[in-house]
């Protein structure tokens, strides 16, 4: 009767490589995800300001009524469902931003 050593036989496996590999694409993950979130942060904070710039605007009480009700209409129209955590939720939100960016740099 022939007996395998099954712990020769394991260390053949490249297991252990793997699992070495997908914790690294783990953390890359977590990485690319924090760093996009910090970039869509500071996207909005920056329309923050241009909005409240804008309130203080010399311009006509009419024209900034119309780009802030512009504004609104494109975020009220956003549909996402942040529970299903989807790319194309997150795509829709960096498309509404590029819109909104437009708005503003008609001021």
């Amino acid at each position: 009767m022939k007996t395998t050593k099954p712990s020769k036989d394991k260390d053949l496996l490249p297991t252990r490589a793997l699992f070495k590999e997908l914790v690294t694409l783990r953390r890359t993950s977590r990485r690319i995800v924090t760093h996009y979130l910090t970039e869509i942060e500071k996207e909005i904070a920056a329309l923050i300001q241009q909005v409240t710039a804008l309130s203080r605007s010399p311009k006509s009480l009419r024209e900034r009524t119309h780009a802030l009700r512009d504004m609104i209409m494109l975020l009220r129209a956003l549909e996402v469902k942040p529970e299903k955590g989807r790319r194309r939720d997150l795509k829709r939100i960096e498309t509404l931003l590029g819109e909104l960016k437009e708005v503003t740099a008609r001021w």
